[in-house]
């Protein structure tokens, strides 16, 4: 749900010049088991904030009640002349508990303040998907996800993304979220089970998304990012 205020023109020219001086948000974490990068939450806000705040912006975001298994958090823009921009976004919890909510919030933290400002992330993995043998990932092969879930009902498709990445670093991404649904099966874990056809239309972000949704409910551990 997004909402704004009635004028938003002294925002929208705030922005504007902010955009101009926000810097690529550096893949400054590494998994050590894939040996790829990512860019934190910490990462983002380190792109954003002073560009913000020396346009008078600044940022709040809120986590709201839970419903229906769910954790949501409303980020807000505001302005110094009272203008905003909010919107709201939600996650599914996979675990119940405070690991579950603090990972989902984490990501939503850290995807919302991207979107609303304009961060992207840097490709700083220091050449690793450009070195990478093809048949280095040709040996890693990952079990095939099964079409169920553990009960006997359908399995639910994962969201749909426009966005596509073909790259050795998206591979081998997909083969930490194969690796990671089948601990998770093994751990007992009643996981969800994304559709194969949604699985070859996810962007990078969304694929290691998956990947540490099941690693989190294997191990309470995410492999790709923070859950703090």
């Amino acid at each position: 749900m997004n909402e704004m205020s009635d004028q938003i023109a002294e925002l929208a020219t705030a922005l504007a010049k902010a955009q101009a001086a926000i810097t690529p948000a550096v893949k400054d974490k590494v998994n050590p088991g894939f040996r790829s990068r990512y860019a934190d939450l910490a990462s983002v806000w380190e792109a954003c904030r002073a560009a913000l705040t020396s346009n008078g912006l600044s940022v709040v975001q809120l986590p709201l009640d839970r419903h229906d298994g769910c954790a949501s958090l409303r980020t807000v823009l505001l302005h110094t002349s009272g203008q905003y921009l909010a919107t709201t976004v939600s996650a599914r919890l996979v675990k119940d508990d405070a690991q579950g909510l603090g990972s989902a919030l984490t990501y939503l933290r850290r995807y919302s303040l991207a979107a609303m400002v304009g961060v992207v992330a840097d490709e700083d993995d220091d050449g690793n998907a450009a070195s990478k043998a093809p048949a280095q990932q040709a040996r890693q092969e990952p079990p095939r996800l099964p079409s169920r879930s553990n009960g006997s009902a359908p399995a639910t498709k994962a969201p749909p993304v426009v966005a596509v990445a073909s790259t050795q670093e998206r591979e081998a991404a997909l083969l930490s979220m194969r690796a990671a649904y089948k601990a998770a099966k093994e751990a007992g874990t009643d996981v969800l089970t994304p559709d194969r056809d949604a699985v070859a239309t996810m962007s990078l972000s969304e694929i290691r998304d998956w990947a540490d949704v099941y690693h989190t409910a294997a191990t309470d551990a995410p492999i790709f990012a923070d859950a703090t």
